[in-house]
């Protein structure tokens, strides 16, 4: 496994994620109703979740790659 590849995919994830709490806070200051705010939140949980389960996906499938034995 590329770990390189591994400690920036983390440190993106900490990014994005760190943009998004971001952009969240702007949305809660803001004079919004209470359930665009409320969608808001939900769709940025959505997004980072997606894109979560699409990081651990691809670990998976190239772990998996990896470190399956082929019969000869």
């Amino acid at each position: 496994m590329n770990f390189q590849l591994v400690l920036l995919s983390g440190l993106g994830f900490l990014i994005f994620t760190g943009f998004c709490l971001f952009v969240l806070f702007k949305v809660n200051k803001s004079n919004l109703s209470e359930r665009s705010k409320k969608a808001m939140m939900f769709a940025t949980v959505l997004i980072i979740t997606a894109f979560c389960i699409f990081i651990f996906d691809t670990y998976t499938a190239d772990y998996i790659v990896r470190n399956t034995f082929t019969k000869p």
